[in-house]
């Protein structure tokens, strides 16, 4: 918790602070591979329980590894959840952060993310969100060495009466850095999602190239999106675009699929299915990327 809370949420960011009692912390050394991803799970069980995850991960210079961070319900109890992550990478390192979050429809879920990105280091970080009744995620991420980079995704598959609440900023310090967001929201029943994000480029982040994205499909006329994404730049030498797009699912995909012997029903959640998998085909390591999908297959019943 080094770097201030800055997307709103600093009663929580100090409520965590104050109740944190384990979690998990993680040291790459400089010039370490670690082939096999580390996986971390952090559980909360018990009516009107109370959780407050934390990891910690700092990559030394050159230095690789994959986390997998699970956060899962043992039963279907109201309960909060109140985790923060800080990634620190050294320069020349690189991370691939993956957030499951599965709690259970009754938990009400805070997940504050840091991310701290040197010279010519990459992260790439994917947040799954696939339970949680009201979720709300934060991640600033900051490029404080020329030539770094970050990713940040998200896969939100929402439905009923949840809602999804998502805060973001890529803050770009250093010069000749590469941000890419892009985060995919399937709104089904009375379900809502609210995206704010922000690229903010200093005065000295010359050659800035910054990309955001936001995707909703919409699977129901009840559902409700809502998403801002924004520019604040501060220096005239770089490359920016942001944008937001809303749409139902293809008639025409649906008559393909119904005209096939596949239900409607079905052919829907297929269709939501490859919705996510067109990111989750940006993850490098095949076998993480096989991983996930499986997760997505049967989150989806789309088997």
């Amino acid at each position: 918790m080094a770097q201030p809370v800055e997307l709103g949420s600093r009663k929580y960011a100090a409520l965590h602070k104050a109740r944190l009692a384990g979690g998990a912390f993680l040291f790459v050394p400089a010039n370490t591979s670690v082939q096999l991803p580390i996986e971390i799970f952090q559980w909360v069980e018990g009516a009107n329980a109370s959780v407050f995850p934390h990891t910690l991960i700092v990559c030394g210079e050159n230095s690789s590894v994959t986390v997998l961070d699970y956060f899962k319900s043992a039963d279907k109890h109201a309960s909060l959840a109140c985790g923060v992550n800080d990634l620190h990478l050294a320069a020349g390192a690189k991370l691939t952060y993956v957030s499951v979050q599965d709690w259970s429809r009754e938990t009400t879920a805070f997940h504050l993310n840091s991310t701290s990105v040197d010279s010519n280091a990459t992260c790439t970080a994917l947040i799954a969100n696939f339970g949680g009744g009201f979720v709300r995620g934060e991640s600033l991420s900051r490029l404080v060495g020329e030539g770094s980079r970050s990713e940040m995704y998200s896969i939100n598959p929402v439905e009923g009466t949840r809602e999804i609440d998502q805060r973001t900023l890529q803050d770009h310090v250093a010069p000749h850095a590469t941000s890419d967001l892009l985060y995919l929201n399937a709104l089904d029943d009375k379900s809502r999602t609210i995206f704010a994000g922000l690229i903010k480029v200093e005065p000295g982040a010359k050659g800035t190239d910054a990309y955001q994205k936001v995707k909703n499909l919409i699977l129901s006329d009840d559902a409700d999106p809502n998403s801002m994404p924004g520019l604040e730049i501060l220096n005239d030498e770089v490359r920016c675009s942001h944008g937001a797009t809303n749409g139902p699912v293809s008639q025409d995909e649906l008559f393909y699929m119904q005209a096939r012997g596949i239900t409607r029903d079905k052919a829907r959640r297929l269709i939501v299915n490859g919705f996510f998998n067109n990111l989750l085909a940006r993850l490098e390591n095949e076998t993480l990327r096989a991983y996930l999908e499986q997760i997505l297959t049967k989150r989806l019943a789309v088997a």
